[in-house]
């Protein structure tokens, strides 16, 4: 007996194969997820948190997935030490931007808007603090105390 594929059969066939070679790509794509669509942020560190010290701040924004995995895996006093300028130095296609903020003040709101989709952390020089996943779109305050960094704002990323 021979078998042969109708022309409905033939089109379910390759309606699957669409669908699977689409799965894979989006499941192997480099873009973030999920994407943050950041407008501005607001740092606030409160009155002599950090020992009454300055704490240098870096947000730092990447394209790839991949990337993020990896930076949240340094730690932050690493990132500063010198793990940051070889991150920068490895991926020029990321977005760092450095403040330094003095107890008991505030900066910005600074505009951090970018065109492109992107997701990253942000790194606070106070010892033991570990990397902040970037969570919010639109306006996003940091705050910074005794306890180290924390992100808010008005709409929570997907």
């Amino acid at each position: 007996m021979r078998h042969s594929m109708t022309p409905n059969r033939v089109a379910a066939a390759l309606l699957v194969a669409t669908v699977l070679l689409g799965a894979c790509r989006s499941s192997n794509d480099a873009s973030p997820d999920p994407a943050i669509r950041m407008r501005s942020l607001l740092l606030v560190m409160t009155d002599g948190a950090n020992g009454d010290w300055p704490v240098a701040v870096d947000l730092v924004r990447v394209r790839d997935a991949n990337l993020l995995t990896e930076l949240l895996r340094i730690e932050s006093a690493a990132w500063f030490r010198d793990a940051g300028e070889k991150f920068a130095k490895a991926n020029p296609d990321a977005l760092i931007e450095q403040w330094e903020i003095v107890p008991g003040t505030s900066v910005g709101p600074l505009n951090v808007r970018v065109r492109a989709k992107v997701t990253g952390v942000v790194f606070c020089n106070i010892p033991g603090t570990p990397p902040v996943r970037l969570g919010y779109h639109g306006h996003v305050t940091l705050g910074i105390d005794d306890d180290g960094c924390t992100l808010r704002g008005d709409d929570p990323a997907d």
